[in-house]
């Protein structure tokens, strides 16, 4: 109705209790990198974040549940780590899911002293979800079933959006950063708290590759890395898993959707977005609808041009397995060009999403653009599905509260 429910909380006091319990004292301690899931198979929402410990050289992942489906009640908190590294490197780059067997938490972990070291999955018991902890496991050095065991970078959970496996497996898919013709499909199963089991197999898809930089327009207009070319996150359904991620062109960039069979490894459909001399890149991609076998599929991404300045885009195929028709629309509309540097990088935010909406059936995008000369905003969009459920959620906001003092709900 357009209340506002909760006031705003930073994550160093929502995490208090937990962070006290470690011990890792406000001084010390750093929290970034939220994410927030609503498990449709407990009724439950889980918010976690990343905890950086620079004095003490500790790193940690915080999250919360729900005790009940009420997000305005109380929560029970917890953390976990890398046990193999707790001294020698921190995580960064989280990913998240859960299924009716656990919840799953990934990483890439990084030397305090610079430099990668290797990427993370941390299995947790579905006891959490009732406020019990009985333990989880760790892998860590992730590796490639590929000459050379190449190590794993940005391995992504795949969430489960309409029901889940019937041999009670979880799935994560990783591609390679910079080119490739490959994506390694992992699969957990077993007790996630006593020796699980997760082995990787590779699926041949159609080639991909770094799309390197972004255009937007000029006069006095940088090109805006888009970073690599690695899957920004995965959906699952029907023993399909579903990634998009940035691709190369010829004078422009792309965003390719692949939907992979997890049992016979072998791509079932690639579709690849290019229009002229634009530039599309970090796509999402979730899937909603009311089909499991034949899904909507949604991708939330960043697109400019020479005439387009840095805005977000939805991108919506109706009948992923048959053609690649679908409405296309420009979300949050950028009007000023964006320079700002990171390390001598012009880099534009990964930081986009798209989930699904179990309650009303439609999927809800995180998209950003840039409204004023080096100024990012966020633009949050929902899409309807095919049977909306209009009278029970609504479309309530479209906020650039991060830049001002106002809340515009």
């Amino acid at each position: 109705d357009g209340g506002l429910d909760r006031s705003y909380t930073d994550l160093q006091v929502f995490f208090d209790p937990i962070l006290d319990a470690i011990p890792c004292a406000p001084a010390d301690c750093f929290v970034f990198d939220p994410r927030a899931l609503y498990s449709q198979f407990f009724g439950k929402f889980v918010l976690a974040a990343l905890v950086r410990d620079d004095t003490n050289l500790r790193s940690y992942i915080v999250f919360a549940i729900t005790q009940t489906s009420d997000p305005l009640g109380d929560w029970w908190q917890y953390y976990t780590y890398d046990i193999s590294s707790t001294a020698d490197a921190w995580t960064d780059y989280s990913g998240m899911s859960a299924d009716p067997w656990g919840l799953y938490f990934t990483g890439n972990n990084f030397f305090w002293t610079g430099g990668f070291k290797y990427a993370i999955e941390i299995s947790i018991r579905p006891d959490v979800f009732s406020g019990t902890w009985n333990g989880g496991w760790d892998f860590w050095d992730l590796r490639w079933a590929e000459p050379g065991n190449p190590q794993v970078f940005d391995l992504q959970p795949a969430v489960p959006t309409h029901g889940s496996p019937g041999d009670a497996a979880t799935f994560f898919v990783n591609t390679f950063n910079f080119s490739g013709s490959k994506a390694s499909i992992w699969k957990l199963t077993g007790d996630r708290g006593n020796g699980p089991s997760l082995v990787t197999s590779s699926a041949n898809v159609a080639a991909y590759a770094d799309p390197g930089v972004a255009r937007q327009p000029a006069p006095g207009a940088d090109d805006i890395e888009m970073f690599y070319a690695g899957a920004q996150n995965v959906a699952y359904s029907q023993r399909n898993v579903y990634l998009a991620l940035n691709d190369a062109g010829t004078g422009q960039s792309g965003f390719y959707v692949s939907k992979i069979n997890v049992d016979s490894f072998v791509e079932e459909r690639n579709v690849t977005y290019y229009t002229g001399n634009t530039y599309y890149y970090y796509p999402n991609v979730i899937l909603f609808g009311t089909n499991s076998f034949n899904p909507l599929v949604g991708v939330a991404l960043s697109w400019s041009s020479d005439t387009v300045y840095p805005s977000g885009a939805l991108k919506v195929y109706e009948n992923f397995t048959a053609d690649i028709s679908g409405d296309f629309w420009g979300v949050g509309n950028g009007a000023a060009t964006y320079n700002v540097y990171f390390g001598g990088r012009n880099r534009w935010g990964d930081y986009l999403g798209i989930a699904r909406d179990h309650t009303c059936d439609t999927a809800w995008a995180v998209t950003e653009f840039s409204p004023s000369t080096n100024v990012w905003r966020t633009q949050i969009s929902e899409v309807l599905g095919d049977a909306p459920q209009t009278g029970v959620c609504n479309l309530i906001f479209d906020d650039g509260f991060e830049r001002g003092s106002t809340l515009n709900w």
